[in-house]
This record gives C-alpha cells, sequence and structure tokens, in this order.
C-alpha cells in the first residue's frame, strides 16, 4: 500500500503540472506552430505581414518561377481561424496584377471587411495567429485561359 501511494502522488505532481502549463497557455499549439507562406508550384511568397495599424491588411511578396509571364486576375482570401464555420473572403486591393518571369510583386489585401468575420471583435487582434486561406485566378500573359492556384499563409498579426 505505501508504495502504491508513493506512485499515486508522483502521478498526482506531475497531472498537477501538465494541467498549470496547459491553462496558462504554455502549452497552446498556435504559440509553438512557426510562421509559413506557400503558394502552389511557380508562384512563390518570398515575405508576407500581417498589420493591425489602421486598416487591417495583410501583404505577400509574391515571386513569378513559372517561366511565363502572369496576370492574377482575381486574388481572394479566407480567414477561418475564429470559427470553423465562419468564413470570409476579401478581394485584393490592387486589382490586376502583372508579374513578370523572374521578378516578384507586393500583393495586399485591405482587411477592412473583415472584422465581421473576427468573431466577438473589431477585427484583427495584434500578437494573435491567423490561418488564411488564399485563392487566387490567373492568367499567362500570352494565353486566354484562366487558372486557379491555392495557397497558405499562417503568421502573427504586427502594429
Amino acid at each position: 500500500m505505501e508504495f502504491l501511494m508513493t506512485y499515486g502522488w508522483a502521478v498526482l505532481v506531475v497531472l498537477i503540472v501538465i494541467g498549470a502549463l496547459a491553462y496558462f497557455g504554455v502549452l497552446n499549439p498556435q504559440k509553438l506552430l512557426p510562421e509559413k507562406c506557400t503558394l502552389m508550384v511557380g508562384l512563390y511568397c518570398l515575405d508576407h505581414r500581417i498589420t493591425t495599424t489602421g486598416t487591417d491588411a495583410v501583404y505577400i511578396r509574391m515571386e513569378n518561377g513559372m517561366g511565363k509571364d502572369v496576370k492574377i486576375i482575381n486574388l481572394t482570401f479566407s480567414e477561418n481561424s475564429a470559427s470553423p464555420l465562419l468564413t470570409c473572403s476579401v478581394q485584393s486591393a490592387n486589382g490586376v496584377i502583372n508579374i513578370s518571369n523572374g521578378q516578384s510583386q507586393v500583393v495586399n489585401f485591405s482587411t477592412g471587411g473583415l472584422a465581421a468575420c473576427v468573431e466577438g471583435s473589431g477585427g484583427l487582434v495584434q500578437g494573435s495567429k491567423y490561418k488564411i486561406d488564399i485563392e487566387f485566378v490567373y492568367r499567362y500573359t500570352d494565353s486566354t485561359f484562366d487558372h486557379t492556384g491555392h495557397g497558405e499563409l499562417f503568421a502573427t498579426a504586427e502594429n
């Protein structure tokens, strides 16, 4: 009985420590995951930023490595980290974007309409991480056919 009680107290202490770490957010997986920005093969995400100053905005520097000049016709994103059932789509503030082969271009999303998407707040919260799904329609400049590409941005909102 004494043997079981000794191990019982040790297990109880370990459970209390794990509970305390979880309660204070040390074991929060969102804090442990690194930031990432991925697009389809051929269009690369060189850099990214989510800002909360003034109007919330998302900036992505895209590089064209497709071998041809590309025209991005429509670019939207959906943010769904607030709730799995709550999604929002906002079109790029740039309009049509031309990216020459081997060149890069900064694309920005003005997220003024995103305030309704982030449940229970007036917009993006500084220091919080957001997962943003990116969808874009592009066309080679020497073609008339549209193609759809997808990407993902997981980043922390900055000031």
